[in-house]
């Protein structure tokens, strides 16, 4: 059956008291006449001096797309969010024979295993060193391949340079915050789909070069759709 916004996030309030957990901090947005939400839930959970857990998700009350959730981090030095690339879809569309209670606990399930791997994932693009040379290229290919706006390009760049002014080294994590550091400009549903692009474009790079994230967890924080 359709799910009103309100009944949807009472509900995953419920779900997250029901682990013990407790959410410190929720934002959300609205678009299409309030028939699109877009909300972000920061948690305690896996919550360190320099990141915690987030969820973010999206639903429509016209039916036009399923409740969706993504995993996340919200890191706390730039107020950016890493967004998992991969979805959890509760249903792909509204019907009579869905019912959030009890699809929900499963999807949580998910989306805390794919923190946890977000969490390691971290410390594995942090751990890549990256040159300027390097980011340039990555740079080039992200909006060659249309994954964030192209107006983004330059406040990209210059956020690289103001880190990096004597083209020293950085790191992937680097780099992919200096993108979620701007697609915050952007309007919540853009954001969204640019951050799990990202996810999935750094996940892709995990594969090829042994960092063996497999897969990438990833603007107001991380979401799970």
């Amino acid at each position: 059956m359709v799910s009103k916004h309100s009944v949807l996030v009472d509900t995953i309030h419920g779900e997250v008291r029901n682990r013990g957990i407790v959410v410190t901090k929720e934002e959300y947005a609205v678009q299409r006449k309030s028939n699109m939400l877009f909300g972000v839930m920061v948690l305690n959970w896996l919550d360190s001096d320099e990141f915690a857990a987030a969820l973010a998700f999206r639903h429509s009350n016209d039916m036009s797309e399923a409740v969706k959730m993504y995993a996340g981090v919200r890191v706390f030095a730039c107020d950016n969010m890493a967004l998992s690339g991969n979805e959890i879809i509760l249903h792909k569309k509204h019907s009579k024979n869905f019912h959030l209670d009890a699809a929900l606990p499963e999807a949580f399930d998910r989306y805390q295993h794919g923190t946890l791997t977000l969490q390691r994932n971290i410390e594995d693009l942090q751990a890549g060193c990256l040159s300027t040379e390097d980011a340039k290229k990555y740079i080039f290919d992200i909006f060659r391949r249309k994954i964030v706006p192209l107006r983004l390009f330059h406040p990209v760049v210059d956020s690289w340079q103001a880190e990096h002014s004597h083209d020293s080294m950085g790191t992937y994590w680097t780099l992919l915050n200096c993108f979620t550091a701007n697609t915050k400009q952007l309007s919540p549903n853009v954001e969204m789909r640019s951050t799990v692009r990202l996810g999935r474009f750094f996940g892709h790079y995990s594969i090829f070069t042994g960092f063996g994230l497999g897969f990438w967890y990833g603007s107001r924080g991380v979401f799970i759709v």
